[in-house]
Formats: structure tokens, sequence, C-alpha cells
């Protein structure tokens, strides 16, 4: 949730997954934007566009190095503590300024929308 036409850049392991893509989400919180992994590919569905790329090692810890409007963040997720990562880029109000923050939220079950 939360992504207002902001501009994305992901790396998952190394692999460049998306650059500069504008993200926003609709209505019900959900981007037009998905990364899976099938036996033979890693799968990016943006839009209507499917990119197949480099299987990632499930084993591993996934890195990823992202990049919204040009501030940057590092995560870590070991895949055996959930299977589905829910990013929101949502902003904060303060006492003098609004701060963007982005929170990667890792779950087993799948988000479901009311």
């Amino acid at each position: 949730g939360c992504f207002h036409k902001d501009s994305v850049s992901i790396d998952l392991n190394g692999i460049n997954i998306i650059s500069n893509a504008k993200i926003e989400t609709n209505v019900v919180g959900s981007a037009r934007f998905s990364v899976s992994q099938d036996k033979n590919y890693l799968l990016v569905k943006s839009e209507e566009k499917i990119k197949r790329l480099k299987k990632v090692n499930l084993k591993q810890p996934l890195n990823f190095h992202i990049f919204i409007n040009s501030k940057e963040y590092n995560y870590t997720f070991n895949i055996k503590n959930g299977r589905i990562l829910y990013a929101e880029n949502c902003t904060i109000e303060g006492d003098l300024k609004r701060i963007n923050t982005l929170t990667i939220t890792q779950q087993d079950s799948p988000v479901i929308f009311f």
C-alpha cells in the first residue's frame, strides 16, 4: 500500500528485478507488480508484462537492495519465516515534516483485502 507513482528499483541477490518503475497502489492497497518463482524462472509481473529471470536459490537469504524515489533501503529475509512479502511505502506525519518510510512484512498466509 501507500505507493503513489513512486519510482522503484529493486535488486534481489544481485539480480535486477525492476529499474525506475512507477509503482502505484490501487484503492484496496495492491500494486500491479509482483515477483514469484516457479520451477524454472523468477517471474516479475508488472502491469500486463511478465519478465522471466534466473531463479533465486531459496535456501539462501533473500537480500533486497531497493531504491524508492532515490532513497536507499536494504533488507534480508529468510524464506523459512514466510513466503509472502508485502511492502508499504507510507507517509508518517511528524511535528515539522512528512517522512516516507518503507516497511516490508513477511508472512506465510496471503493478504486478504475487504
